[in-house]
């Protein structure tokens, strides 16, 4: 027993420098995101037949969405039924803020750990770089990579038969704080699979934040990469709103007793399957705020759909969502005034009440409508690629592709400090317009013309909002 011990002292000291929450069956994230029953059956299938095909070229797997779109449940899902299979090596949740899964800090030191307990040839090899040098778990994260991971494997390889198919999953990596470190493990990843040649397979999952997406695009990564796009999939959606609909209504059986079926009516399904534009988040949240034991159901979705004046507010924890990612840029007063665009832009009947033509929502046009500088647009939209489709093209359009979003941005209560009024776009744009005129009349010679032109353009500056 006590040789027992000393041989597993370096497996201990490993534990101690580990982040055990980040494990997909950690009672600290319990209950964890799960696909629902019946949906996201087409990308669960491709990836259990990616992580069942060894002999092709992709050896990361980059699921990437939106937030919200429910790339965790999905990931959620694959480590339980890998975990079934004997497939899953190890896991890691990154959330952001948490002082061990915010960080990359024992993020290496917690996948070892885990590929020592579910690879049982890697146990002794991982406790030995350990036990013979300490210093390891302060060490870069390259250098642990290596030695904790990789060596390890390649000692194994030599001595006997590993199992076929090892997944190791990580997600959530834009929450890990940093975007460099961010670059810097897909680098690593990419050294692990090419240089190394780690016989895993990694499943990555994150948004498709700028500095993930450049990484991505890099030849070391991009060719061993199979880039997965979660698409809205509204038939997925559909199906976990009636589902879950049916279960409340079952568990409200008295409170809903005189209440017809279907309920909600299928044209209430379709506008929440609209409202939710692909995102998980949204669905969820309604359907915990209906579901309150407190609370007749008719009437709490009565609110959701805006029937019923209320001071309770549905969709606190979505609005939480959107102002965390809208906080990253700190100029906000410039990126409402770029948000306020696109959104006037797109609403068509203020640029018919008002008469203006714009010339496209591209950030090209944008920095050239508003007199911003090159190069802003992008800058003020750089963390809200999640929410906010910003093509490569600085000639292609901005697209704001969640109602739920522009339902939260239109809504003083709900935004605050990020509360766009309807027709705020188009007041920048005249601004822009009348600060022009302002600087050529400037030119002018004859004084008088000169002093009405200002006189007239600072009016209008100062008015045009209230019109």
């Amino acid at each position: 027993m006590l040789l027992l011990e000393l041989v597993l002292k370096g497996l201990q000291m490993l534990y101690r420098r580990t982040a055990p929450d980040s494990s997909h069956n950690s009672g600290h994230r319990y209950p964890p995101p799960k696909c629902h029953p019946g949906t996201r059956l087409g990308t669960l299938t491709d990836i259990m037949k990616w992580v069942d095909d060894r002999s092709q070229a992709c050896s990361v797997f980059w699921l990437k969405g939106p937030a919200g779109a429910g790339k965790s449940a999905i990931a959620q899902t694959i480590a339980e039924q890998c975990t079934e299979s004997g497939q899953l090596a190890s896991s890691f949740f990154f959330a952001k803020g948490d002082p061990m899964r915010g960080n990359a800090n024992r993020l290496f030191t917690t996948i070892a750990y885990r590929l020592a307990h579910s690879i049982p040839q890697l146990k002794m090899a991982i406790d030995a770089v350990v036990t013979n040098d300490e210093f390891i778990l302060d060490a870069s994260l390259g250098v642990q990579l290596q030695r904790l991971i990789a060596e390890p494997f390649l000692m194994a390889t030599s001595a006997e038969p590993l199992p076929e198919a090892a997944l190791i999953i990580i997600d959530g990596l834009d929450e890990c704080e940093d975007s460099r470190t961010q670059q810097h493990i897909l680098s690593l990843i990419s050294t692990a699979c090419t240089t190394y040649q780690v016989p895993v397979h990694f499943l990555i999952a994150s948004r498709p934040e700028p500095q993930i997406s450049e990484s991505f695009g890099e030849d070391h990564l991009l060719s061993i990469t199979w880039p997965y796009v979660l698409d809205e999939s509204p038939l997925d959606m559909t199906k976990y709103f009636v589902d879950e609909f049916d279960n409340i209504y079952k568990r409200h059986h008295r409170a809903m007793a005189h209440v017809p079926t279907p309920w909600p009516s299928h044209k209430t399904i379709e506008y929440l399957v609209t409202k939710a534009s692909g995102q998980f988040i949204y669905a969820a949240t309604v359907l915990k705020f209906v579901d309150h034991e407190q609370y007749r159901p008719t009437d709490r979705l009565d609110i959701v759909l805006g029937l019923t004046p209320s001071n309770v507010y549905p969709f606190s924890e979505l609005d939480a969502l959107y102002e965390k990612i809208l906080s990253v840029y700190n100029d906000i007063p410039l990126l409402r005034i770029i948000l306020a665009f696109i959104l006037d832009m797109n609403d068509s009947g203020l640029a018919l009440a008002f008469h203006i033509s714009f010339n496209g929502c591209s950030s090209s046009s944008i920095e050239a409508t508003l007199l911003l500088k090159p190069g802003d647009v992008n800058l003020a939209l750089y963390g809200c690629h999640s929410v906010v489709v910003v093509p490569d093209s600085t000639y292609d359009e901005i697209r704001i592709p969640h109602a739920s979003l522009v339902d939260f941005l239109r809504n003083k209560t709900r935004s605050k400090k990020f509360f766009i009024e309807r027709g705020t776009g188009v007041t920048e744009v005249m601004r822009a317009d009348l600060k022009a005129i302002t600087q050529l009349a400037s030119r002018f010679t004859n004084r008088g013309c000169y002093k009405y032109v200002i006189h007239t353009a600072r009016w209008a500056i100062n008015n045009f909002s209230t019109i």
